[in-house]
């Protein structure tokens, strides 16, 4: 399903979890809606990214937009350090 936009500068979305790094843009010639799915590396969530960017624009200039579930998925999968919360 084509999406309309007015802008032709090329912009991408990016979410980066513990297992994927979840990518999505609008591709400015055809105004489809596209997306990328990617392993994460979790030693550094940058190298996906990087990665990702990479494939999807290759020298071209790009707007990007990232989030991450990396700490929601640490919280929910009781990974990581482990703290106390004192209540009064």
């Amino acid at each position: 399903m084509p999406l309309r936009s007015s802008r032709t500068t090329l912009r991408i979305a990016i979410d980066t979890g513990g297992t994927f790094t979840d990518c999505v843009w609008i591709d400015p010639a055809t105004a489809e809606l596209k997306a990328l799915k990617l392993f994460s590396t979790p030693a550094d969530p940058s190298r996906a990214i990087a990665d990702a960017v990479s494939q999807i624009t290759g020298p071209n200039a790009v707007t990007l937009l990232h989030g991450t579930t990396v700490g929601t998925n640490a919280l929910l999968q009781r990974k990581g350090g482990r703290v106390a919360v004192r209540y009064h």
